[in-house]
């Protein structure tokens, strides 16, 4: 076991904690976590901390524990984290490194905390020992980037626009979107929504595919559920000519890539979708993207592009991208007047990459291609995947998924359920701990209406006595909650086998996450 980080702590070079979770707090301070700052005095920078524990989660990050290590301008390893409390502690063999999409972001905000710290926009007791005339950020590696605008930012400068401006000044975009073809390796073909794929060699691609998604290896007898839908946004920048654009050569180098320009998918109040583009400054902690190679598969018959959870697949010469019905809600505007707008620069301890609520992006990255394709790198950003009903997953992953869908995002046992159980068994178990715990928990998207009317468990039917009875043996519960479901599912017309697939689904999660 090993003690957890808070805020003013020091690390084996002298430095210090600088900022923690905006939630929780140990004795008096607030738990730091993976990506939190750290000034290190003997490299005279702003750090961050690159690990953390995954058993303990703090609004999806992990806390940090002592001996974990920080990211700053020294040889990393040699600057470790200390604990000076002695009250909370975590599993010290359970521990992860930072995500290099987080890292990209966490190295961004360095730059941010040293130019609050110089120009005193923010002051706290662990700030007054740094040196506001002598602190920085970390360097970026390169001064090169993806992509810029053609337009409001001068020949040979690197910086962003400041005004809302065209999305055509920065390259050529298209809007995928899935469709309800499918090919015989399970994947989704993708469809154009709107723009133009870049001409010469991109058009050799040939057709695009998703496989991998949320659901997108489990047949459930239609087309439409053998991959989640989704929409793809595509962007190759247009070539400035005046070498501060990156080669091809230098991005397949490069594990993240800067750029100017970055793209969200918006879900509006009436349930449409949005495509919103930001100028990203150096200073606004969100101007890098990581960058993902793509590679031929085996037979050299397509290429594949593994991003996160899912894959995408280009197959040459399987002509062009088809028309079938997409089967995603699409976006209101074509990208043909998509515009980039200004975000301000702004210091965020958690660097809040787009604006929260409304906001269905998924990820986000720079694809480059084998060297003998000759095809172009492209950006590309993904929408989270459409909710399907009785998908099965964590609750937290879910829930962020569903947008006025008509679904419920049930937990099966029910939450009350869950908690008792755990308290139960981990009396100590901390209450941010528990929640971390149940927000990850099985779950499954049902219709609304089935989960009022159908679940035993809905309102006030979950007794105390029920909730005893549930926590005693978990899997009883979760074949009792899914039963009373399971009369209202039939009624709306589901399946028997997807049903009972559905059930399965949920047995196998629990025992993943160790339930039963």
């Amino acid at each position: 076991m090993a003690f957890v980080i808070r805020e003013g702590d020091p690390t084996t070079t002298g430095g210090i904690v600088v900022a923690g979770s905006s939630t929780h707090t140990i004795e008096y301070r607030k738990a730091a976590r993976i990506s939190d700052p750290v000034w290190c005095p003997a490299c005279k920078s702003m750090g961050f901390i690159a690990e953390g524990n995954p058993t303990v989660i703090d609004e999806y990050l992990a806390l940090a524990t002592h001996g974990h290590a920080v990211k700053c301008g020294c040889p990393f390893g040699s600057n470790r984290l200390i604990a000076t409390q002695n009250t909370v502690m975590a599993d010290v063999k359970a521990s992860v490194a930072i995500a290099p999409d987080l890292a990209v972001k966490a190295e961004a905000a360095t730059k941010i905390w040293a130019g609050a710290i110089r120009d005193g926009s923010y002051v706290s007791q662990f700030t007054t020992s740094i040196p506001a005339n002598d602190v920085h950020g970390l360097s970026p590696a390169d001064p090169c980037v993806f992509a810029k605008s053609c337009v409001s930012v001068p020949i040979g400068s690197t910086d962003a626009g400041k005004g809302t401006e065209s999305a055509r000044n920065f390259g050529t975009i298209a809007l995928l979107g899935t469709t309800d073809a499918v090919t015989p390796g399970g994947a989704a073909l993708l469809g154009r929504v709107s723009g133009t794929l870049a001409g010469g060699s991109v058009e050799s691609l040939g057709s695009w595919a998703i496989r991998g998604l949320a659901g997108a290896a489990e047949a459930l007898g239609a087309a439409a559920g053998t991959a989640a839908s989704t929409l793809l946004l595509a962007m190759w920048p247009r070539d400035i000519g005046d070498s501060t654009l990156y080669t091809t050569e230098q991005l397949a180098m490069l594990s993240a890539a800067t750029t100017r320009v970055r793209f969200q998918f918006r879900k509006a109040p009436d349930g449409s979708i949005q495509v919103y583009g930001i100028h990203t400054s150096a200073l606004s902690g969100v101007a890098s993207v990581p960058t993902v190679a793509v590679t031929w598969n085996a037979d050299q018959t397509a290429m594949e592009a593994h991003v996160g959870r899912i894959t995408i697949i280009w197959t040459p010469n399987n002509g062009p991208l088809p028309s079938e019905p997409l089967i995603f809600p699409l976006p209101t505007e074509p990208v043909e007047t998509l515009l980039v707008h200004p975000i301000p620069d702004q210091l965020d301890s958690e660097i809040e990459v787009y604006p929260a609520g409304d906001d269905i992006t998924w990820q986000d990255c720079v694809l480059t291609f084998p060297a003998d394709s000759g095809v172009p790198p492209v950006y590309i950003v993904f929408a989270k995947p459409a909710v399907r009903p009785l998908e099965v997953g964590p609750y937290n992953d879910l829930s962020g998924r569903s947008r006025k869908d008509g679904l419920d995002i049930d937990h099966i046992p029910a939450q009350a359920t869950l908690k008792r159980y755990l308290l139960d068994k981990h009396p100590r178990m901390t209450p941010w701990e528990v929640e971390a715990l149940i927000k990850n928990a099985p779950s499954i998207a049902i219709p609304n209406k089935v989960h009022q009317r159908s679940s035993e468990t809905f309102g006030g039917r979950n007794s105390q006595s029920k909730q005893i009875k549930d926590a005693s043996d978990l899997r009883s519960a979760v074949d009792s909650n899914f039963d009373a479901v399971r009369v209202g599912l039939l009624a709306e017309g589901y399946t028997e086998a997807d049903i009972e697939d559905a059930r399965s689904k949920l047995h196998s999660l629990h025992e993943e996450q160790g339930w039963y």
